[in-house]
């Protein structure tokens, strides 16, 4: 009996007292016989797993409100000023889901699959966070080698290559149409 109980202590010594009183009490519901300790664990993944389903949904409309409120795409880097900082959790499932990339989609892609994806994102998001270098030296180290490998930034202003690209577009415009006008006055 001592093992079981020195097991079950060293099983939940992560957790505090009023979830696993929560959890303990809604296994010994669910179950016939005297709980394991995976029993307690399901239950406590399954209220994890619903919290962050719920948590997902309220950012997914948090993204939808941003949306319309400071994203434009013909905006440069395509938000208004004001934009609020988002956490690196929403930051990657917003990307995942392409809830500012998406302009031409129907709204209805944009709540069905976008919503998906970025649900999925917000949730597995603890899955991949373990495999990312976490912070030190290494960490560090790479990060300085990268930015040395970063090309320089822009020295021509966004405004002016814009407006060479439209110039260049004119010309070509104007080009075709004297081409065929050639070719409709040989035929």
């Amino acid at each position: 009996m001592q093992g079981y109980q020195q097991l079950w202590e060293e099983s939940f010594t992560d957790l505090s007292y009023a979830v696993l009183s929560a959890a303990l009490a809604k296994t010994v519901q669910r179950c016939r016989f005297f709980p394991k300790v995976a029993d307690i664990r399901g239950e406590i993944d399954e209220a994890r797993v619903a919290a962050t389903q719920g948590a997902a949904e309220i950012e997914w409309q948090r993204m939808l409100d941003l949306r319309r409120r400071y994203w434009s795409p013909d905006m440069p880097g395509g938000f208004s000023r004001g934009m609020p900082t988002l956490t690196e959790r929403v930051q990657t499932a917003a990307k995942a889901s392409g809830v500012f990339t998406l302009q031409d989609c129907g709204q209805e892609a944009l709540h069905v699959w976008g919503k998906k994806r970025f649900i999925d994102s917000y949730t597995n998001f603890d899955k991949i966070e373990q495999f990312l270098l976490p912070e030190g030296e290494i960490k560090t180290l790479l990060a300085g080698i990268a930015q040395t490998k970063t090309l320089p930034a822009a020295s021509v202003p966004f405004q002016i290559l814009h407006e060479r690209g439209m110039r260049h577009a004119e010309r070509l415009k104007e080009s075709e149409q004297s081409s065929n006008r050639a070719i409709e006055q040989s035929s």
